[in-house]
């Protein structure tokens, strides 16, 4: 036996030239938009996914310019350092 959800995944139609039933177009429409909302679902997942791995990106890049400007001061300490001992074995 199908489950309602593969049920509501055929393609129902008219037999001939019969018009459909107000039921019909009804089912017709909801079907639609049970599949317009299982595509914008997907799309939601998705943009969920890029949004997280944008994250872990920033952050990631983020500690890493962190330690960068650390060493960059660190490494215009030493330069202070050896001018002012250059200076100082001058006088």
């Amino acid at each position: 036996m199908r489950s309602f959800r593969d049920e509501s995944r055929l393609n129902w139609s008219t037999h001939g030239d019969i018009p459909p039933t107000r039921e019909e177009v009804n089912t017709g429409a909801l079907m639609r938009i049970a599949d317009a909302t299982e595509a914008m679902a997907k799309n939601h997942i998705q943009l969920q996914r890029d949004h997280d791995m944008y994250k872990r990106w920033y952050e990631k890049e983020y500690e890493r310019r962190l330690g960068l400007e650390r060493q960059l001061r660190a490494l215009r300490g030493v330069i202070s350092r050896m001018k002012n001992r250059a200076t100082k074995d001058r006088s």
